[in-house]
């Protein structure tokens, strides 16, 4: 939170409803979720943007075991995300082309691969996402639309086990 910026400040509201699959071949996991979320903006007086949106989510993600030897198990994981934004502006469009009338589709795409060990796992993993927002406004095409091409790299490593155990009670 920046306090510099509290036309972005907002109250959000989501729920997400996930069915998950285990016990498939190779030790494989399916997950779906479907879900909702509405975001209500606080602009304050004399702003000119608000952000408010509500929009529908929704993902796969698959898991399953490549191999398994003595000390190291590899898993793979695919993931597929979608999320759409309705922007509720009621600011006129002469004051908010942005959000007024907007629209966003987001689509993630996410494989990774896992290596764990022990009590140790790293997964390695790549990211796509492409966001498209319609203004439906006809704002100048040289504005910053909302549209946006994303791409990710990542390193998780993990660790767990017991920092410390309490002694046996009488």
């Amino acid at each position: 939170y920046n306090a510099a910026f509290v036309e972005r400040s907002s109250k959000a509201n989501q729920g997400v409803v996930t069915l998950g699959f285990d016990g498939l071949p190779k030790r494989g996991e399916l997950e779906l979720s479907a879900g909702y979320r509405q975001s209500k903006a606080e602009p304050q007086v004399g702003d000119s943007a608000d952000v408010s949106y509500r929009g529908l989510l929704g993902s796969v993600t698959g898991r399953m075991q490549l191999s398994r030897s003595k000390s190291v198990r590899w898993t793979g994981d695919l993931g597929l995300d979608l999320a759409t934004r309705s922007y509720d502006s009621d600011r006129p469009l002469s004051v908010d082309e942005f959000h007024a009338g907007r629209n966003d589709m987001l689509i993630g795409f996410e494989a990774g691969v896992r290596a764990s060990w022990k009590r140790w796992d790293a997964r390695l993993f790549g990211r796509l996402e492409n966001n498209n927002a319609d203004l439906g406004s006809g704002a100048s095409p040289t504005s910053d639309s909302g549209s946006y091409n994303k791409h990710m790299v990542g390193l998780e490593l993990s660790w767990s086990g017991d920092l410390w155990k309490s002694g046996k009670s009488n």
